[in-house]
């Protein structure tokens, strides 16, 4: 029977949580990104709409 309290299997178990963790960190970052460039092209256009007066 494998011993599930084997070293090696506790240190694979907290390596693969703190690589979850840091995907989800990495997917969070990404996603602030486009969600800043999104904003940043609704500002640009919303000025630009008013620069042309069509308000």
């Amino acid at each position: 029977m494998l011993d599930i309290q084997s070293e090696e299997l506790l240190n694979a178990d907290l390596y693969f949580n703190k690589k979850d963790e840091l995907d989800m960190g990495e997917d969070a970052r990404i996603i602030g990104y486009v969600f800043r460039d999104f904003v940043k092209q609704r500002i640009e256009t919303a000025i630009k709409t008013i620069k042309e007066g069509n308000i």
